[in-house]
Order: structure tokens, then C-alpha cells, then sequence
């Protein structure tokens, strides 16, 4: 696995709908574009077919500067 695939998906996921509140997946900002793609249509993807109240991808970059200018938070529906 190189750093560009590094991700994170935290969800609970049970056989009742009303479980299943939140996925979160992390990317870093300078990961290629194709792949930040995919990952907002397998979230789209993870929510319509659990039921999920809340799907965020939420990108970050590798250096911290300026942090609030250079994240973006993204809720998928």
C-alpha cells in the first residue's frame, strides 16, 4: 500500500437500518483525482445500500499549515 491509498472508513453496520449512522472516509487532498472520485461513489454506493444517515469524505492535506483553507469536508448523498 502506497501513502495515496492510505484511507480510514469508520461505520457500524447491522442487519437494522436504523443502526447504521455515519461513514467516514479520509483522503489526503494531493490523492489523484480519479481516485477521490471513486471513493464518492462507493460512499453514495455504501448509502443507499445500508441506509447510512450520513456519508463524509473528508480530505485533508499532508501538511497542517493553513489547515481550515486546505481540507475539505465533503457530506455525499
Amino acid at each position: 500500500m502506497t501513502e495515496e491509498e492510505l484511507h480510514l472508513i469508520v461505520h457500524k453496520r447491522t442487519a437494522n437500518p436504523d443502526d447504521n449512522l455515519l461513514v467516514i472516509e479520509i483522503k489526503w487532498k494531493n490523492s489523484p483525482e480519479e481516485k477521490i472520485e471513486l471513493d464518492r461513489l462507493k460512499l453514495g454506493d455504501i448509502r443507499e445500500r445500508y441506509s447510512y444517515d450520513f456519508c463524509i469524505l473528508l480530505i485533508l492535506p499532508r501538511n497542517f499549515n493553513n489547515f481550515e483553507n486546505n481540507s475539505v469536508i465533503e457530506f455525499i448523498r
